[in-house]
């Protein structure tokens, strides 16, 4: 399955659709390969990432969602807050991190994984 065939398959609207290109040519364009998303959702985003890496994508978030992504094979769903997760991850561990939580908290979140972010990495945010 590729970007395209996900997009099509969960017939996101045109914004979303967009938005997963855009992030996943960030992700072809960087080789991001170790990718955390901060707030998945219905993880919609999720599974496009995870066919435009060959890395591993993290995804958080507060609710359990009936979703498919065992079959992707390289997403790690973490049903927690930003907060307790964080404590997870070593420094420096991640290439690209996006972040969809609580639009609210996207400060504190970013400040909470900046540190986790390798030198030269990427952190994205939706909707500010």
């Amino acid at each position: 399955m590729n970007v395209n065939d996900v997009i099509n398959k969960y017939q996101a609207n045109d914004v979303a659709k967009d938005r997963a290109w855009s992030v996943c040519n960030w992700i072809f364009r960087y080789s991001a390969k170790n990718i955390l998303e901060v707030g998945y959702q219905a993880g919609y985003l999720t599974r496009c990432m995870a066919t435009a890496t060959t890395g591993q994508v993290t995804a958080i978030d507060t609710d359990i969602v009936d979703n498919d992504f065992e079959k992707y094979g390289n997403i790690r769903p973490i049903t927690s807050s930003s907060e307790l997760a964080v404590n997870l991850f070593a420094d420096h561990t991640f290439d690209f991190i996006f972040i969809d939580a609580d639009h609210a908290e996207a400060l504190k979140d970013a400040q909470l994984y900046l540190p986790k972010l390798k030198i030269g990495g990427w952190m994205l945010f939706d909707d500010l």
